[in-house]
């Protein structure tokens, strides 16, 4: 059977979690830890230095 669920990516993997449901993928497309300060430009703007998408993107532990 195929599911496919529209949510929040932390919230949905952790109710799996907590259902001990098993799933065969997993498919996400945010753009994680991207508001750090950075030498990012694009060709229409090479004035703008890197992009804020708020709170939620600035806290991830990154993984060794």
């Amino acid at each position: 059977m195929i599911q496919i669920h529209h949510a929040d990516a932390f919230e949905i993997i952790k109710d799996f979690y907590r259902q001990n449901l098993k799933v065969d993928a997993i498919i996400t497309d945010p753009p994680y830890n991207i508001s750090v300060k950075n030498n990012f430009s694009t060709l229409k703007s090479a004035k703008r230095q890197g992009i804020d998408f708020g709170e939620w993107d600035k806290n991830f532990k990154l993984l060794e």
